[in-house]
């Protein structure tokens, strides 16, 4: 639950570029790390951060991330897919970036909502980045009624460690509602 926390905010930037309204995130029983288990790594240590839901309406990311990687660069590619049926399809979003830290606070890009909120790159191993309260959904934009239903958001990175390619991969669950 704590590795999934700091990816929960990206998960919210890939709906502040098409919802209206609040959405439901089921990250107890829905969320996946999606990284061969023998070829993983994080880039940040999540065990001082947390979600706080409150009265079921609201979520915040709180408390803070420690760098475990020099930033830049940070290779990163994030994707939406919609569940229809049974089949999960990608949808509106699939972005892939050299260097995020490049690009994290960027006007026109649909994470720039919550990134102004953080300092930009460079970051140094050991560098906590804090957050107080930021509210993480919610995010009131114009969306078609098509858009309700499952949806899941996923953040990907790569990265040569000791010689052999590694990977992080989180996948976040969500619902759409009116």
């Amino acid at each position: 639950m704590k590795t999934i926390s700091c990816f929960l905010c990206a998960f919210m930037l890939f709906l502040n570029a098409f919802v209206q309204g609040k959405v439901r995130f089921s990250i107890d029983d829905n969320y996946e790390v999606c990284s061969p288990e023998t070829d993983s790594f994080q880039t940040f240590d999540t065990s001082k951060i947390e979600l706080v839901s409150v009265n079921d309406t609201h979520t915040y990311l709180n408390g803070s991330l420690t760098t475990l990687f020099e930033l830049p660069p940070w290779p990163a590619r994030f994707y939406t897919e919609k569940l229809y049926g049974d089949k999960w399809e990608i949808f509106i979003i699939n972005r892939q970036v050299k260097d995020f830290c490049s690009e994290m606070h960027a006007k026109n890009e649909f994470w720039y909502e919550i990134m102004k909120h953080f300092n930009p790159c460079p970051y140094k191993i050991g560098d906590v980045i804090v957050t107080d309260m930021l509210r993480v959904n919610d995010i009131p934009l114009s969306a078609p009624p098509s858009f309700k239903g499952r949806w899941r958001g996923t953040y990907e990175s790569q990265r040569v460690i000791d010689g052999k390619m590694k990977t992080e991969c989180f996948r976040i669950n969500a619902e759409f509602l009116n």
